[in-house]
């Protein structure tokens, strides 16, 4: 499931299936990253798109601190992610 999506304002982020939250098309990738291992990483980027003027749903932000409260910072293994995408 999405934090956010393009219909909904500038950015689509989701919870990727092989791990890592993903900043889709993201015009700031390499600058601010697009794949996240933390939530608060995930959270501080979608700070930035609001900050350099691209609408974010609250939803988005709520959600992730929800998630860093219940669940925890941490999303996937890294080391895991990196691998999948080298097969």
């Amino acid at each position: 499931m999405s934090y956010c999506r393009i219909s909904e304002g500038d950015v689509y982020m989701y919870h990727d299936v092989m791990g890592g939250i993903v900043c889709c098309g993201c015009r700031f990738r390499g600058e601010n990253g697009s794949v996240f291992f933390r939530r608060s990483e995930a959270l501080a980027h979608l700070e930035f798109h609001i900050e350099n003027g691209d609408s974010v749903p609250d939803r988005a932000i709520k959600r992730l601190k929800e998630e860093i409260a219940e669940i925890g910072d941490n999303v996937e293994d890294e080391e895991i992610y990196n691998a999948l995408l080298d097969l």
